[in-house]
């Protein structure tokens, strides 16, 4: 199936990751995998990226903001240890603003995070000044979804324990708290797979910086239909790329895709999503497009002739202070295609 649109200088690989299923699409093989996401599926060894003295790499989940799509996606974030990877994890979550300015967090800084394991369920003892905002009732279940699913996370990846399935929420050392009034506290409480998105663009972060042209892009996925869409903007907004992706229509058994993209100099915004109009990618208007996850990122290769070349600065870029990848090298965020 064609591109909306081509460029002489883009060039697209796609890789291979785990299972093979190959599918022929515009002369390049999109090579693809299916596998359960869950607790079990976390990465437990991210990208190695630097850290400062005293803080970890945390898997950290937040709230899309996008119209009704309150679902759950991932950053990694150094955060300052607390010598308890789930309290450290869950402390962040309730301090850090997203680096996607698509995401959005309900939690407010609490003054205290503890954590225990006993027979794979995880208590966690919260103190509730991290209450103190005002979600729906949607999202309040969600943000509580959003403590389960990074403090499953966070013991996964330390290898705290195999087959972690509930985390049970103290409040100031209490059960029964009620969350914002909407949701009750002090059971065990599972992760709930319709919580999480059903798609993730995981790679490359937002506002990461490239000196060469080759992007890999990596997310997983899954739809109804078993479609989804992904494509590539120029600062400009022209279509660089679009292309169908052809995904597991279960969402508890999402595939993996990754490909590589080769680009000029210049600021540019992937993105992969849901959509009516998976039979006609030609449309510039997408009907009905849903779970959008965009990443913007910078090819900055250096000038043959003249040195480096930079190109214009996206704000997350403008608020870093150094470290390489356009975002405050105290937040660097370890891309993996798993859960």
């Amino acid at each position: 199936m064609p591109p909306v649109s081509g460029s002489p200088h883009a060039r697209f690989w796609y890789l291979v990751i785990g299972a093979i299923c190959v599918i022929v699409l515009s002369g390049a093989t999109l090579v693809a995998c299916t596998g359960p996401w869950g607790a079990s599926q976390e990465s437990t060894t991210p990208t190695p990226t630097p850290t400062t003295a005293g803080t970890v790499n945390s898997p950290v989940y937040f709230l899309g903001s996008d119209k009704n799509n309150d679902k759950l996606y991932r950053e990694f974030r150094n955060a300052p240890s607390l010598d308890d990877p789930v309290a450290t994890a869950v402390s962040a979550m309730t301090k850090l603003h997203p680096l996607d300015d698509s995401y959005q967090n309900f939690w407010r800084p609490a003054r205290s995070v503890t954590s225990s394991l006993q027979d794979n369920t995880i208590t966690v003892d919260i103190s509730s000044d991290a209450f103190n905002s005002h979600p729906t009732k949607l999202q309040a279940k969600q943000s509580i979804q959003q403590l389960v699913y990074t403090a499953t996370a966070a013991a996964a990846q330390a290898k705290l324990a195999d087959g972690i399935v509930a985390v049970t929420i103290l409040v100031d050392g209490k059960p029964n708290y009620s969350a914002w009034g909407d949701v009750k506290l002090g059971r065990a409480i599972s992760r709930d797979a319709d919580a999480r998105s059903p798609v993730w663009l995981i790679d490359p972060g937002e506002g990461q910086i490239f000196t060469t042209g080759a992007v890999t892009i990596n997310g997983n996925g899954a739809s109804a239909d078993g479609t989804l869409m992904w494509q590539v903007k120029n600062a400009a907004g022209k279509i660089v790329r679009r292309e169908p992706i052809p995904v597991s229509t279960d969402p508890s058994n999402p595939t993996s895709f990754s490909f590589v993209i080769e680009l000029p100099n210049g600021i540019y915004t992937a993105s992969a999503f849901e959509t009516d109009s998976e039979k006609t990618p030609n449309s510039t208007k997408m009907a009905n497009v849903r779970y959008v996850d965009k990443k913007t990122f910078t090819i900055d290769k250096p000038s043959r002739k003249h040195g480096k070349k930079s190109a214009k600065k996206t704000p997350a870029q403008r608020h870093s202070h150094g470290g390489g990848i356009g975002t405050d090298p105290r937040d660097f965020r370890p891309g993996t295609p798993s859960d």
